[in-house]
């Protein structure tokens, strides 16, 4: 993070949309891997596969409360496109 006060609004908002197209990607990379993950048949699930499905749910649950509960400023820019339009 920078709080350098020499860096303009234009650059911040830059950054930041860069870092909303990331997250964006990670997502859908997520969303890919989890179908991957599923890829297991009845008889192979164990504890150890629910845990870690468990333990993911839980951290996908801490992105979704702090994506929730974002500034209303913050929140409209998750559902712009690159060029800054809804």
């Amino acid at each position: 993070m920078n709080n350098n006060p020499t860096v303009t609004q234009a650059e911040a908002l830059d950054s930041f949309v860069e870092h909303i197209e990331e997250a964006k990607t990670r997502a859908a990379e997520i969303t890919k891997a989890l179908e991957e993950f599923l890829n297991w048949t009845p008889d192979e699930i164990n504890w150890s596969h629910t845990g870690t499905i468990k333990h993911l749910a839980d951290e996908l649950d801490h992105i979704q409360w702090t994506i929730e509960n974002a500034s209303p400023s913050t929140k409209q820019f998750f559902s712009m496109d690159v060029e800054g339009t809804y």
